[in-house]
């Protein structure tokens, strides 16, 4: 006689109804999904999952849908089940009209004509599937030469009106389940043994001891071949059942939602804990133990493992924005929603993360205040409400004791915060006025002390405070820094000791006595009794606004940010190298932190060493010490080889021609736990740079330029836990032209060899012949050559005089024109500090400047004339002079004016002769500077000015024709008055600099990279600037020769 025992299922129900919450991953037609009826869901053997749906079928990375239907000659959209052959082809099993199989996104259609009902199951069996339909027919297919062929089929049906629901195979042993009972299939597929008949089974499993679980329509038996071991009596019928590697059952229903079976723990799994729909059409687990379910109207969803319990409104909480949290010593949560609503949460004696009731205390405590701040325990097991009423004390019956305000000798009815030291003070931290202490004498009488500003504090506004294992308390404040309560007396921890962002917002202490403080934009700071560390954004922090910290008893800081919560050991030191990763473990809705944003201080480490968080989305608990890695490693596939960024390159081609070397690989890492969190890193060999790449999440690799020879791609992809996967090759070569080949090569050398043998024996004898005839000539024209070097030698005396001459004269004009020339002195006096920076090409200039002071005004000028060298330095001092007539007053110019009669000297000068000479000219900017209401007027001719205040560079322009042209052009001088500022800087250039020609590709300098250097040193003084922008032309220029004269004319303002 079997033996076996029954598990009631009512005792459940009362648990369930205040269940935690389970984070779902959800897809939907939004995510890409054809359609939102899911009826199956299959992984397959390279790791891709398959979900079959009322519009056809879907093959999912994790990342993106690939979605195949009728318009792709798939048999029917309806898929019902999915397999996979021995080749790695995909075969779909359909409702009406048979079945497909997917051979490299090739389909190939069976239909049979006694397909008369849906494909209930599909499954590997030989070189090929059977396939199971709902009225009891088994079909062994295989796809052979592109065609699927029938190689057995046979009727199953035991009863007339029977139907069939599952097919699976164990060990060579084929097993389906109907309304009828469980059959035993051999491999002629015929009925070996019809167990429980008359019994309805809608679907079965085994676990890991290879017993079978067979769901029936009103319970769930484990069996092994000989017994029952198991008896599970259900109250309705559920449609599929899986099991985890942790032995956990799940059973699913069409209407209802789920069931969970954890040992003697049942669990109900619902909308109201976050499942999508309750209409549930198949489950399945990856080979990540992740849950999947598929949904009836609704799409799928994907279970993110459980290493976050959360909490909220569905176990009877009145508010999911949890502000504060604390767990008292009877395992009893006090939870604040939204500063104003107050909840007890009774958890279960035996299991801290299951709810037995909820208790809304408002009403009770008759608490219809907002500002509810925090919530505190002390010695005599007395509940602390910190408010904006002061400070409420409620006692073992749940009833408020005492009240404390201002009245009471309270510093602010404003309390933030509240905790305990060693000695048994409570101490209250105010954000709007001080600290305040709350002693209680042997008469049980409370003491109250009050602590401002002047009392030594650092501040009066604080955002916590925390009392330290050695008894030291610590005040983090709004914008002093941290107060410390030592020796009845406060100092401060600021600047002076590392904390360089004084907005203290939250501060616990680790296993080795540090003190971490989070701060309001500057990140978290450790302190070891001495000085500050600071870790941030630039480690690897989400955020530099943490809204928590905690330690927990596992030497790790916990932080809380608005995406979740970050995680770092407690000894972590900032000169460490940890493989260029961050620092930091992060923990966000991907990872199963689904409440996402915490809130400030809304923190508590129980006393089993469970952290709990109060998020925008309900509370959140976590046993940190069973948080681990993810050691599944993705699983890594090469998608497809591109040629130039568009041709696709077929799977199997290796070998390239010289033109075909411009190659992408692109590549996807399979994990569906956390795809967005999987990285790449890749290298070519034989490539100039071979190295591994930098890890990123960029899902392709791409070649330019590859030269000929052979080649090895390599690949490896890592998990958010940097667990990396195997490393995928390929080798491939790109072959050389012909004209590089080895026959090419001797045919051309041999060629070459042959016609310099027979060019050296036709010059041999032609040599011969000709050196008779050379030796008479040489005789005679050595004569004539003794003659004509007495007359060279004497010609050459008369030129090297008359050289000379001629540059004693040029150097004597260098004189005169450099006497012209304005003392730079008048310059560095008049402004705050000014550079001029003058290059000639030559020995004389074409380029000079001028400027002239009166009182407050200064005149300055920055002229290029047309040409260089002698030419050019006429016309400069024609210009010069003109300047001196024309403008005998600073104070009274008008710089457009000045233009205006300069173009008709120097016209009328250059034209006297009567012949036009108009290539002949002037390109200038003029200035006027008035010191008094700081001013500068502008005119120009094809000259424009800079001024840079510092972001930005503004660019002035003048009329486009040179002085001497421009009247003739019937134009105007333009004016400009400009308001300057002290710290701007004023730059006046010829165009030699930005014309000179140089650099990698010997290109111009341009306007544009003068800009760029302006920029590059607007940390610099102005003296300093001449010497970098000599330094930068001579850099840019190289070897070649320098085509213009140089001017370039700095001013500070």
């Amino acid at each position: 006689m079997c033996k076996y025992f029954i598990i009631a299922l009512q005792f459940f129900i009362y648990q369930t109804l205040f269940s935690q919450s389970f984070n779902f991953k959800n897809y939907t037609i939004a995510e890409g999904l054809p359609q939102s009826t899911v009826y199956t869901i299959f992984q397959d053997s390279k790791g891709f999952i398959w979900l079959g749906t009322q519009g056809g079928v879907a093959k999912f990375n994790g990342i993106e849908f690939e979605n195949y239907s009728q318009k792709d000659k798939l048999a029917d959209n309806h898929v019902f089940s999915i397999g996979e052959d021995n080749q790695q082809n995909i075969w779909t099993g359909h409702r009406y009209d048979g079945i497909s199989c997917i051979k490299k996104n090739r389909i190939f259609v069976f239909n049979d004509q006694e397909i008369s009902s849906s494909i209930c199951a599909v499954q590997q069996y030989s070189k090929g599937i059977l396939a199971l339909t709902k009225n009891g027919i088994l079909f062994q297919l295989e796809l052979v030469d592109d065609t699927i062929q029938l190689i057995n089929k046979k009727l199953l049906k035991t009863t007339t009106s029977s139907s069939f629901h599952q097919l699976k195979i164990k060990d060579n042993s084929i097993y389906v389940c109907s309304d009828e009972g469980l059959l035993e299939i051999d491999k002629n597929l015929s009925i070996k043994k019809h167990l429980f008949k008359g019994k309805k089974i809608t679907d079965f499993c085994w676990d890991k001891e290879r017993n079978m679980l067979l769901l029936f329509s009103n319970k769930l038996l484990l069996t092994d071949e000989e017994s029952v071991l198991k008896k599970i009596k259900l109250n309705e019928e559920y449609n599929r059942i899986a099991i985890s590697e942790k032995e956990t059952i799940y059973l699913t229903h069409q209407s209802n939602g789920a069931l969970i079976i954890n040992g003697s723990r049942f669990q109900k799994l619902s909308v109201d804990n976050g499942l999508l729909s309750n209409n549930i059409n198949t489950i399945f687990f990856d080979n990540e133990e992740s849950l999947w379910l598929g949904f009836d109207g609704s799409g799928a969803s994907q279970l993110v493992k459980a290493k976050f319990q959360s909490y909220g409104k569905q176990i009877g909480i009145q508010n999911n924005l949890i502000t504060s949290l604390m767990m008292d010593s009877k395992n009893r949560m006090w939870v604040i929603g939204d500063n104003k609503s107050i909840d007890l949460i009774y958890f279960d004696s035996s299991d801290i993360t299951r709810v037995n009731k909820v208790l809304n205390l408002n009403s009770k405590l008759k608490f219809s205040i907002s500002g509810l701040n925090d919530v505190h325990e002390d010695h005599l097991k007395n509940i602390w409400i910190a408010s904006n009423n002061g400070a409420y004390v409620i006692d073992s019956s749940l009833k408020i004791s005492k009240h404390f305000t201002t009245k009471d000798g309270l510093s602010s009815d404003t309390i933030k915060s509240i905790s305990q030291d060693i000695n048994k003070n409570i101490w209250l931290a105010s954000y709007t006025n001080g600290v305040s202490k709350i002693s209680q004498n042997e008469s049980e009488n409370f003491e109250i002390s009050r602590f401002f500003k002047e009392d030594g504090l650092c501040s009066n506004r604080f955002w916590t405070v925390f009392s330290a294992s050695n008894g030291d308390v610590y005040f983090g404040s709004d914008d002093g820094g941290i107060s410390v309560w030592k020796d009845n007396t406060f100092s401060t921890l600021g600047e002076n000791e590392g904390l360089t962002n004084l907005r203290a917002g939250s501060i616990t202490e680790d296993s080795d006595g540090n003190i971490w403080t989070g701060t309001i934009g500057g990140g978290i700071y450790k302190y070891d009794g001495k000085k500050f560390t600071q870790f941030n954004s630039k480690n690897g922090l989400s955020a530099d606004n943490p809204y928590l910290i905690i330690a927990d008893d596992f030497g790790k800081i916990w932080t809380g940010t608005n995406t979740g919560v970050d995680v770092m050991h407690q000894n972590t030191s900032l000169n460490q190298e940890i493989n260029n990763e961050s620092i930091f473990k992060h923990y966000g809705i991907n990872q199963g932190f689904n409440g996402v944003e915490t809130n400030q201080n809304a923190k508590f480490k129980d006393n089993y060493g469970r952290l709990w968080f109060g998020t925008v989305k309900g509370l959140i608990s976590c046993q940190s010490k069973e948080i681990k890695d993810d050691t599944v490693s993705p699983i890594l596939h090469l998608t497809g080889k591109k040629l130039f960024l568009k041709d696709e390159i077929p799977p199997l081609k290796s070998t390239f021609n010289h033109k075909e070397n411009h190659i992408t690989f692109d590549f996807i890492g399979l994990h569906y736990s956390n795809p967005f969190q999987v990285q790449y890193s890749y290298k070519l060999e034989n490539f100039t740079y071979s190295d591994w790449s930098p890890w990123s999440k960029q899902k392709s690799a791409t070649y330019a330029n590859l030269a000929p020879g052979n080649y090895t791609f390599k690949l490896k992809a890592a998990n958010g836990d940097n667990y990396e996967s195997e490393i995928y090759s390929f080798d491939f070569e790109i072959t050389a032209p012909f004209w590089k080949t080895d026959w090419f090569y001797f045919l051309s050398l041999s060629t070459i060899l042959l016609i310099v043998y027979s060019s050296l024996s036709y010059r041999t004898l032609k040599i011969k012949r000709d050196k008779k005839i050379l030796t008479k000539k040489v005789a005679e024209r050595t004569t004539a050559l003794n003659n004509e070097k007495v007359r060279v030698t004497k010609q050459k005396e008369i030129i090297e005089q008359k050289n000379k001459n001629f540059t004693d004269s040029i150097n004597y004009a260098k004189n005169i024109q450099q006497s012209v020339l304005p003392n730079v002195k008048i310059l560095n006096e008049f402004f705050n500090a000014s550079f001029i920076y003058y290059n000639p090409r030559d020995i004389v200039s074409g380029d000079f400047y001028w400027f002239k002071q009166k009182g407050d005004h200064l005149v300055i000028a920055s002229a290029d004339c047309t040409g260089h060298g002698i030419p050019g330095a006429l016309l400069s001092m024609l210009g010069s002079e003109l300047l001196n007539q024309i403008i005998p007053d600073p104070s009274k110019n008008s710089p457009a004016k000045a233009i205006e009669l300069l173009d008709k000297g120097i016209y009328d000068a250059i034209n006297r002769s009567g012949e036009s000479f108009q290539k002949d000219g002037i390109d200038l900017s003029l200035c006027t500077f008035n010191r008094k209401n700081n001013t500068l007027k502008f005119s120009g001719a094809r000259r424009p000015i800079l001024i840079y205040d510092g972001k930005d560079i503004q660019q002035f322009n003048s009329i486009p024709f040179s002085i001497g042209e421009i009247h003739t052009m019937n134009e105007k001088p333009t004016e400009l008055e400009i308001q300057i500022e002290k710290g701007n800087r004023i730059y006046m250039f010829s165009d030699g600099y930005i014309d000179q020609f140089g650099g990698k590709r010997n290109k111009k300098f341009l306007l544009r990279r003068f800009k760029d250097k302006i920029i590059e040193m607007k940390d610099l003084p102005m003296n300093e600037q001449k010497e970098i922008f000599d330094n930068e032309f001579n850099l840019w220029k190289g070897n070649q020769e320098q085509v213009d004269d140089v001017l370039i004319i700095g001013i500070e303002i």
